[in-house]
């Protein structure tokens, strides 16, 4: 006799991978629009290729302040991101960890050197955290909503 086994998860590879290639896009795209916002509040013309640089992140500079700002602000739209597409808290460690690995790739790729400053650590340390607590958070309060029974 066989017996029925309690949420068998398969790997989907496919999913995955849209999911991760669904976080870098509206991530970046989000990062992006951010920037133009902060830019056209503060009549700023900090260029969006500061996103990868890490040379333009000293907080005393204005436009590395600028840039850790839209960071910060970003993170809370990429914890929503990861509520909408991830769905899952448990999840949100593994995407959020990989947006930031993917992320450490493209920034050492455009400029052809390891990031070594400390600023871009720990901008992307406290982004990353914030962007998994955050996603954590919601996916949680949608998980354990009352389940609805009809009598």
């Amino acid at each position: 006799m066989k017996y029925g086994r309690f949420r068998i998860v398969q790997w989907d590879f496919v999913l995955l991978s849209e999911q991760i290639l669904c976080i870098q896009f509206c991530t970046y795209s989000s990062l992006g629009a951010v920037l133009l916002l902060i830019n056209s509040v503060f009549d700023e013309n900090v260029p969006i290729s500061s996103i990868f640089k890490y040379d333009v992140l000293w907080i005393a500079k204005y436009n590395g302040s600028i840039i850790f700002l839209v960071f910060l602000i970003n993170s809370v739209f990429a914890a929503v991101l990861l509520w909408l597409v991830v769905k899952k808290a448990k999840l949100c460690l593994d995407f959020s960890s990989t947006f930031y690995g993917l992320h450490l790739l493209i920034c050492w790729w455009y400029n052809s050197s390891f990031p070594l400053h400390m600023s871009w650590w720990l901008l992307n340390g406290i982004t990353s955290a914030a962007m998994c607590i955050g996603g954590e958070f919601l996916c949680l309060k949608s998980e354990l909503k009352k389940i609805p029974v009809g009598y």
